[in-house]
């Protein structure tokens, strides 16, 4: 099966490249078609190394071979070989060879270190089990008179197949969509098990019935223009458009979204710059991140600004719907220079009240950020007079402040400086 698809071979069961809400890895039998009395196997392709290390005991040099064909697919960690390659074309991700399966199974592991045992040693572990002898007789003889005769021609299954619905439910993307412009907003829903809920496109975050993101904002919920944005300017033609559609609606040269069951992925090319917006909500603390990736594919040298906004609320969405104004009243925001951090906090109302506190921190993977401009203030934020779509900021029109002050409507917004 892998031979015919160029593939490196070994196939057993194993982990593969879909999750649960929890990320963790699913466990499925796999196997050669025409052996297997499961059907469906032809539909997923997941090579395991573990299965080729047993198979060293048969052929060590071919499984050498394969192993190092798996190392070269970046099977190898600095502890071994993960736990599988998957390379079943829904669940591989967009323009990539193969899924990797990033974890360790201590069985797996177990096995491939006493196959290796076994190869070197001449069958070590293999001669110490069949040098153990039996204590007596067995205390029954049920299999007395029993003679099983097995036929030398096993016919092989057929190669049925079962269809795609099941694995697309698994897969690791379960919406795409290549234009902005539908009917209806389309919008993705994470629910996780610490009753955290996001909607990707309108930036609307819940913790704990708790609302980070300001929901009364959004008196037509068909416009979609509220909620968390990043916004993208090209410092020397001034040009503005933003990581997602939103708020800017700037029309891409390209554009693609796709909403899986752990994140949402917005691409979009504007004038030879394309970024990759990844947006996902922890399923371990009350928390998300937004990732932009930014490449430049024109002939000349690029300075991109990205600058982040968010809404402040920090109270329940009632609370914040019957009258938001009041509400902003108790929340306090202030910049932790060690850790270049926003925070906020919301004023106990009463000694009952138990303290909450938002964070908002902006970081760089290639290099070190030197200085970072904030606002924690909307309508300076935006302008007299403007809307999302056209900020003060987003034109380049107005410097951040270098302190924090307290605000009648509270944001939280960086730029690296």
């Amino acid at each position: 099966m892998a031979a015919s698809a160029a593939l490196p071979w070994g196939i057993s069961e194993s982990a593969y490249a879909a999750r649960d809400l929890h990320f963790n890895y699913q466990y499925g039998p796999f196997g050669v078609p025409g052996l297997g009395l499961k059907r469906g196997l032809i539909e997923d392709l997941v090579v395991s190394p573990y299965s080729t290390i047993l198979a060293a005991n048969v052929f060590p040099h071919e499984a050498m071979q394969n192993l190092r064909a798996l190392e070269r697919s970046g099977a190898l960690s600095s502890y071994g070989f993960y736990e599988a390659l998957d390379f079943t074309p829904e669940r591989v991700k967009k323009g990539e060879h193969c899924t990797i399966v990033h974890a360790y199974m201590a069985h797996h592991q177990g096995m491939s270190l006493i196959a290796l045992n076994n190869l070197l040693n001449q069958g070590a572990m293999q001669n110490r089990f069949h040098a153990i002898q039996p204590c007596g007789p067995p205390k029954c003889s049920c299999t007395s008179g029993f003679r099983a005769q097995f036929s030398p021609f096993i016919h092989a299954p057929r190669k049925f197949l079962t269809g795609r619905v099941v694995r697309t439910l698994t897969g690791l993307v379960t919406r795409a969509y290549d234009t902005p412009d539908l009917p209806t907003p389309a919008n993705s829903t994470a629910l996780e098990w610490n009753v955290q809920r996001h909607d990707y496109h309108r930036g609307r975050r819940l913790f704990d019935e708790w609302s980070v993101g300001s929901v009364a904002l959004a008196s037509d919920t068909t416009r979609d223009n509220w909620g968390s944005f990043v916004y993208v300017r090209d410092v020397r033609s001034g040009a503005v458009w933003s990581a997602g559609y939103q708020p800017v609606c700037v029309k891409p040269n390209s554009y693609e979204v796709a909403f899986s069951e752990d994140k949402a992925d917005f691409w979009r090319r504007d004038g030879g710059i394309l970024t990759h917006y990844e947006v996902i909500v922890s399923g371990e603390d009350n928390s998300e991140l937004r990732r932009v990736s930014v490449t430049n594919h024109s002939n000349r040298p690029r300075e991109i600004e990205l600058t982040s906004y968010a809404e402040v609320v920090l109270a329940p969405p009632a609370s914040d719907l019957a009258h938001p104004a009041f509400s902003n009243l108790f929340v306090e925001t202030e910049f932790y220079s060690p850790h270049q951090a926003l925070l906020a906090r919301r004023r106990p109302r009463s000694s009952e009240d138990a303290p909450v506190f938002g964070v908002h921190v902006l970081a760089a993977s290639t290099q070190t950020i030197a200085g970072v401009q904030y606002e924690t203030d909307r309508a300076r934020f935006l302008g007299r007079g403007r809307k999302h779509g056209r900020t003060c900021r987003g034109d380049g029109g107005s410097a951040f402040v270098e302190h924090c002050r307290p605000v009648l409507d509270p944001i939280f917004s960086c730029v690296a400086a």
